[in-house]
């Protein structure tokens, strides 16, 4: 009867380590990508949202990045062609042009110095998209959409978020001598570009969607 009893616990205690493994496996798929020219759809789902490390301007912006992995399949030293291609869409953002720097406290927090020309609004939405496979650079594409804001847009913060949609284009061929075994995908977006915290105030981009197919296909 103990022994039952063991073997029971056992088998309870096998069962529960098993749907755990199988639970973690279903949380993260192994995605796959072959290399026979077929478009593989990309959503914002297959993508991790994290935040990046970079410098502009001597400063240390805000920067966020998606980032898309997928295992390839099937070089073996040919020519590819690559092919990525869709839209990027989401709410545009507000900044001000950067101005000289008047102060700067123990906080971090920066001022400045107005004058008379007080620096101008405007709305944007820009990212960096870039194609890699194994570490080597496919190819990128960016855009910048922005525009600068009336006085009477700047007070009228229910148009200042406005939606956004930009195509995506990258068509590279490449030979990797058979050293491309995962793909990633990073779309970039550094909603504050010339300062990381002022007085000024501005609301920062989003990226709500993503909408992208891409293919491998080889060629002799």
């Amino acid at each position: 009867m103990f022994l039952i009893n063991i073997m029971k616990k056992m088998n309870k205690l096998f069962i529960v380590t098993a749907l755990i493994f199988s639970a973690q496996a279903i949380a993260k798929p192994v995605h796959q990508i072959a290399v026979d020219g077929k478009q593989y759809h990309l959503t914002k789902k297959d993508f991790v949202y994290r935040k990046a490390e970079g410098v502009v301007g001597g400063v240390s912006p805000i920067v966020y990045e998606y980032i898309a992995n997928f295992d390839l399949n099937g070089d073996s030293g040919q020519k590819l062609y690559f092919n990525l291609g869709g839209t990027v869409a989401g709410k545009a953002g507000v900044e001000k042009d950067p101005v000289p720097k008047g102060a700067s406290d123990a906080s971090g927090e920066i001022h400045y110095l107005f004058g008379k020309n007080p620096p101008k609004q405007y709305q944007y939405f820009r990212s960096n998209v870039e194609l890699s496979c194994s570490k080597i650079a496919i190819g990128k594409d960016s855009f910048n959409n922005k525009k600068y804001l009336s006085k009477a847009e700047s007070n009228d913060t229910k148009k200042l978020h406005k939606n956004r949609k930009e195509k995506v284009v990258i068509n590279q061929k490449k030979v990797t001598k058979g050293k491309c075994k995962q793909l990633q995908v990073k779309i970039k977006h550094v909603y504050n570009q010339h300062y990381q915290r002022t007085s000024l105030g501005q609301y920062p981009m989003s990226i709500d969607n993503i909408d992208l197919t891409l293919s491998v296909l080889a060629k002799s």
